[in-house]
């Protein structure tokens, strides 16, 4: 045990002990399975190859572990930021929001309490974290597979990696390569950023998003949530699934087994539904909605919107129609604007435009006698 000065303290051949007290202390272990204490940045700690296996216990916030030793552990409060080298670390933090880095060795690296960050570069690297211990993070440049009661994936790098989820709540982030993501279960969020992307959900409610690059989206089992960014990307769910909703900045058709889209930019896009009973969301933009078949709820949102229905529309509603909408009709359905007077009545305080029982259109809070031959198209 040193004292508050700048101590010089080295050890014998057995398993030693240094702390140099508060001062600026070098500590020199020499052979044996010694323990240094290192509470000052100007703290230096000196061990020679293949002199036993050596532990550094530190308070300091911020550590880089020098040659020839093995295992560090935080015994201070607050956060750990620390970097291993190229032996083969264990690395062990504190409750604090730990970033533990073992270096090119083979690392064992345990985080603790608090919302702890891995960085993991050798396929034998060992991560290992208790369960409701914070929301956790691995950041790796290799291909990756949490383990158990760790939350969060990065990839990071140039390459195409692939990256795979728990049983948790996942947030799995790709790079800007052709990434493969993997939720498994739990609700999860698939980030692919660049690159054509393959996202895989899983059971459990997920979002899906590719990013840029023309990406494939599979949610599985559960209510999951599609990013649209490109007409090219490809999102498939299979009928029974849950309710699944598609959140899209371009024209785009849902495809079979998907129930809703909202609309996220203030261009002017055209969306399809399906044979489902859809729910399609506008923005502030000029949309173009067409249900299809299914009983739908249309929502053009702030813009001068258009609502398109042809044969066998089913049995639709639209929320907001306003004096800047249309409705057009395709096929036939009404010759014109007289043509759909005659159908249409007031209901409360909607108005139900009927084609035949079958397929009709209701006008939420709105009245018949606004209705003009400015708000339809025929065709």
């Amino acid at each position: 045990m040193g004292t508050n000065g700048a101590d010089d303290i080295s050890g014998d051949g057995g398993d030693n002990r240094l702390d140099g007290g508060l001062g600026a202390d070098r500590l020199t272990g020499r052979l044996g399975n010694d323990t240094y204490v290192v509470d000052n940045v100007g703290d230096v700690v000196v061990e020679t190859r293949n002199a036993g296996h050596d532990t550094v216990l530190t308070s300091l916030h911020a550590y880089v572990l020098g040659a020839e030793l093995e295992d560090l552990t935080f015994v201070g409060t607050g956060n750990l930021d620390a970097t291993g080298n190229t032996l083969a670390n264990v690395m062990t933090g504190g409750a604090g929001d730990d970033d533990l880095n073992g270096g090119r060795g083979t690392d064992t690296l345990r985080g603790g309490l608090g919302n702890d960050t891995y960085v993991v570069d050798h396929p034998s690297d060992v991560v290992e974290e208790a369960a409701d211990a914070g929301f956790d993070t691995v950041e790796t440049t290799l291909n990756y597979a949490l383990g158990a009661n760790v939350e969060g994936l990065l990839l990071r790098g140039t390459a195409a990696l692939s990256g795979t989820g728990n049983s948790l709540a996942n947030t799995l982030t790709g790079n800007g390569a052709n990434n493969t993501l993997e939720g498994l279960g739990g609700d999860d969020t698939l980030l692919g950023k660049g690159g054509s992307d393959k996202l895989l959900g899983g059971d459990g409610a997920d979002w899906l998003d590719g990013g840029t690059g023309d990406d494939n989206l599979r949610g599985g089992l559960g209510n999951d949530t599609y990013v649209v960014d490109s007409v090219t990307d490809l999102v498939s769910e299979a009928n029974g699934d849950g309710v699944d909703t598609l959140r899209t900045s371009v024209s785009y058709t849902l495809g079979s087994g998907l129930e809703n889209l909202i609309v996220t930019t203030s261009q002017a896009v055209t969306v399809t539904g399906n044979s489902l009973a859809n729910v399609m969301t506008g923005s502030n933009g000029a949309s173009t909605l067409a249900g299809l078949r299914g009983n739908d709820i249309l929502t053009g949102g702030g813009g001068a919107d258009t609502f398109v229905f042809g044969a066998n529309f089913g049995k639709d509603t639209i929320t907001d129609f306003a004096s800047a909408d249309v409705i057009s009709f395709q096929d036939g359905l009404f010759t014109d604007f007289t043509d759909v007077v005659m159908h249409a009545v007031q209901v409360g305080s909607d108005v139900v435009i009927t084609y035949n029982t079958a397929n009709t259109i209701t006008l939420q809070d709105y009245g018949v006698g606004l209705l003009n031959s400015g708000d339809f198209l025929f065709a």
